[in-house]
């Protein structure tokens, strides 16, 4: 019970952050990940294909799956040619877009950690074929965001297979029914993904996750409230690595209480504390807490260099808009253009 609790939380935590994408752009992350995530079940033989290329399942041990550290090389061509096959006008498909979207899953999301290119690639000489490997893979966190994924599209009205009936076929006294391709998921429907997702118990109609995944999930519960704790921890004066270090976060266990009438209820009994780098630390890229530079009359002092167009400064206004919503109104306009959604 105290696993479908955490597990709900963290599919809630990934659901806010969908909020800020369309659906096209959410398409284009489920599409990506079932690619990623049908990689590495095919390199762990928990899926594979027979002489006939007839697909079948190893799943007797799939709490492995997603306990195995692990790499995951697809590159952003295939993924991009895979997407523009399978899911033509649901996603964006373009070999860029892929490179996006896989970089927002390693930095929003964190679900693994790629290369950082960019200054390297500076140097034409330095620049290779290689594809950027998808490393310290998070499989059940990619999960878990492929079902957040999934819920959105169909909350936004569409199906696993959306039918009507053919009219032409109608007018000749036959009533068939006919896929309607905007509305349905690829004809595939991403079924490899939501096997793995059904058999570890994390998918949209599982009842408990597999027993087997319950300290991993309790452990992504806890970096996930270590790092709201840390977020929404006031400075008063100290570093990001004071914070880090000074602040605790309670380590609990589930409890089962049975009252006299037999009534039994599920508690949590604190039984440790550590320090939030503790947690803060297992997380891929978490970004330094920005500091608010306060001025004497209590406004927020814009640094010079965050003054005009670049990385670093948007960044910067990102996560001051973030933290203080009526800086919007003071961004720039090359802020504002970068900020709002295709």
């Amino acid at each position: 019970m105290l696993a479908q609790f955490q597990l709900n939380c963290l599919l809630s935590r990934f659901r806010s952050h969908l909020y800020s994408f369309n659906r096209k752009q959410v398409g284009t992350m489920f599409g990506i990940l079932n690619a990623l995530i049908y990689s590495a079940a095919l390199n762990s033989e928990v899926a594979y294909r027979d002489a006939m290329n007839r697909r079948h399942f190893n799943l007797k041990d799939i709490d492995l799956f997603f306990e195995e550290a692990r790499t995951v090389i697809t590159p952003a061509e295939w993924i991009s040619d895979y997407l523009k096959e399978h899911w033509a006008g649901l996603t964006r498909d373009s070999r860029s877009s892929v490179t996006k979207f896989r970089k927002i899953m390693c930095e929003m999301f964190k679900l693994f950690t790629l290369e950082d290119r960019h200054e390297m690639w500076k140097v034409a000489t330095n620049r290779h074929r290689n594809p950027n490997p998808c490393e310290e893979f998070n499989m059940l966190l990619a999960m878990i965001l492929a079902r957040a994924c999934e819920e959105y599209l169909i909350t936004w009205g569409m199906q696993i297979e959306a039918t009507e009936l053919d009219m032409d076929a109608v007018r000749e006294g036959k009533y068939e029914f006919v896929r309607i391709e905007d509305q349905s998921f690829p004809k595939h429907k991403a079924y490899t993904m939501a096997r793995i997702g059904k058999a570890a118990g994390i998918w949209n109609d599982s009842q408990t996750p597999h027993p087997g995944l319950t300290e991993l999930i309790n452990i992504e519960y806890l970096k996930m409230k270590a790092e709201e704790q840390y977020q929404e921890t006031e400075p008063e004066g100290r570093s990001p690595e004071q914070i880090l270090e000074e602040e605790f976060i309670a380590i609990t266990v589930p409890e089962i209480i049975i009252s006299e009438e037999g009534t039994a209820v599920v508690t949590e009994r604190i039984v440790d504390a550590a320090p939030l780098s503790v947690f803060v630390r297992l997380s891929m890229l978490v970004p330094p807490r920005f500091l608010l530079p306060k001025i004497d009359d209590g406004g927020i002092l814009v640094p010079t260099w965050a003054r005009e167009m670049g990385d670093k400064a948007m960044r910067w206004w990102q996560a001051q808009i973030d933290e203080t919503e009526w800086m919007e109104q003071f961004a720039p306009t090359w802020v504002l253009d970068s900020l709002v959604c295709f």
